[in-house]
This record gives structure tokens, sequence and C-alpha cells, in this order.
């Protein structure tokens, strides 16, 4: 008697085609605003302004009674966003209070163009780590449905028997001797669980969903210390110090298609300090962004 056992994998075709359906969803809702057409940058400054540069950007200065620095952190308009930099020297004898609401941005037609705040910006990468975490789950789930399984065997025997009988027949007249074989088969279905197997398999997905839970919240709080710490919010700036900072803009829709100049201004103790780039789908040639 001889025996094959063939173990069988569960393929969840459907349960894996709803991961990638839900990966799918969180990569389009980090893109949301995919579809603006992106634009280069390309700095350019009023007569009374001087240039620099900053790690090879070009950078922009406004000198009156005080002085304030700015250029992009980024080279284009991308999903209708773009990141920039300033930094403001109070060159007065008392500190200057810099409000948020200090900073104007508009198109070359004066329509206003959305400043990011702060609150806004976490907001947003909050619900993008919540459906980050539960994509994690929904994967987690399925992995611990596996799991149940892991333990679980399913086999095939198949068994042959052969057997030879002789014989010897003898009469009056004469004498009978042969053989007669004969070949029996059977199939046999079952399943053998292994505990040891499935218990493994199950704390294996626990340790990865916690690895994957710890790199999304890690992620989250980094960012969140960066953009605390290196974003732009109202702030107290005082005599002969500077404070720089960081801000991002976001493009409305109704406007991108006619949108040349992006024209920022900020207000300080009854000075403006004007900056303008340009915005276009092709690259002039500057210090720093070169076709």
């Amino acid at each position: 008697m001889h025996g094959q056992i063939h173990c069988f994998q569960n393929k969840l075709k459907g349960h894996r085609m709803l991961i990638r359906i839900i990966i799918s969803a969180v990569f389009f809702y980090s893109l949301w605003g995919y579809g603006f057409a992106d634009r280069y940058i390309i700095p350019t400054t009023y007569d009374s302004q001087d240039e620099v540069l900053i790690q090879g950007a070009l950078a922009t200065i406004s000198n009156k009674k005080n002085s304030l620095l700015m250029y992009q952190t980024c080279e284009k308009i991308v999903c209708n966003k773009a990141n920039f930099y300033f930094s403001f020297s109070n060159l007065t004898d008392h500190p200057i209070h810099l409000y948020f609401s200090n900073l104007k941005v508009t198109d070359q037609l004066g329509r206003p163009i959305k400043v990011m705040h702060k609150k806004e910006l976490i907001d947003n990468k909050k619900s993008e780590k919540n459906w980050k975490i539960f994509a994690s789950a929904i994967y987690a789930g399925i992995q611990t449905a596996n799991a149940e399984n892991a333990g679980r065997i399913d086999y095939v025997s198949k068994t042959k028997k052969h057997s030879k009988t002789h014989f010897d027949v003898c009469d009056s007249r004469k004498r009978i001797h042969g053989t007669v074989k004969e070949s029996n088969k059977s199939v046999t279905k079952g399943t053998i669980h292994c505990e040891a197997l499935r218990q493994q398999a199950l704390r294996r997905v626990d340790e990865d969903s916690e690895k994957r839970d710890s790199l999304i919240q890690d992620n989250y709080k980094a960012w969140e210390y960066g953009l605390n710490h290196f974003y732009f919010d109202s702030t107290t700036v005082f005599p002969d110090t500077i404070y720089a900072s960081n801000f991002q803009i976001e493009v409305p829709k109704q406007i991108e298609k006619e949108l040349e100049y992006l024209i920022f201004t900020f207000e300080t103790e009854g000075e403006n300090h004007s900056f303008c780039f340009y915005c276009g789908d092709a690259v002039k040639k500057c210090y720093h962004f070169e076709s």
C-alpha cells in the first residue's frame, strides 16, 4: 500500500482585489486635486529688489524699513499646490507682530489664492493617516482569515492493492492449474489540522500589522513636528532678529487656466513687501531651473 498527499493553498483573489482597490483609494486621496495642469515657477524681480543665490536657487530681497527675502522651494505647481520660503528681518528698535493674515497672495488679475493654514494641513494629513490605518486594518483582517487556515492541510490519499490467487484443480481425466490476478483502487480525502502552524501564522500577522501601524504613526509625528517648527504662523519678531519659515499655497481650479503670475504681499507696520513669480508650462533660463 502506498499513498500520495497533496496540499492545497487557497488563493483569495477577491480579497486581493479588495486590497488593491483600497490602496488605490488611499493613493488618489493623497493626490486630491490631481488633474491641475502643472506649471513651472520662475522668479521675477521689481526694479527696487535685489537677487541672491541660496543653495543654487534664486531668491529675491525687498529692502525697506525692514528686509524680507523670499524664494520658491519647488520647481512646479503640482496638483494645484506649491511651496515657498521667506525670512523677515526686523531692523527697527521694537518688536513687530507678523500675523498669518499679513500674507496675501493673488494672481495677475487680483483674484485671491489661498495660503494653507497649519491647522488645515494637519487636518488633511490626519485624514490621510486615518485612511492608511483603515487600509492597514482591512489588510490585516484578510491576512488573519488566511492565517486561520494556515494549520489546515487538505489531502488526497490514493491506494492501490494488488493480489494473486493460485489454483490447482484435478479430476479423473486432467489437472488444471493457474493464477488469478486482482487489482483494487481506493481514494480517501480528508483534512489535517495543525494548531501550531495556525498560531504561528496569526502571530506573524499581528507583528506585521503593528509594524505597519507604528510606521504610519511615526511618519505622521515626524511630519507634524516639522510643520509645527518650520511652517509659517503668527509670531512676534524682536529687534535685530530674523524670522524664517515655509508656507504652501493652493491655486483654485477656476483660476488655473488663466494663471500667469503669482503675486505675494507681506504687510508689516504700514509697509508692503511684494514678490512676483511667473507661472508657465515651460522653463525659462534662470539660475537654478533650466531646461
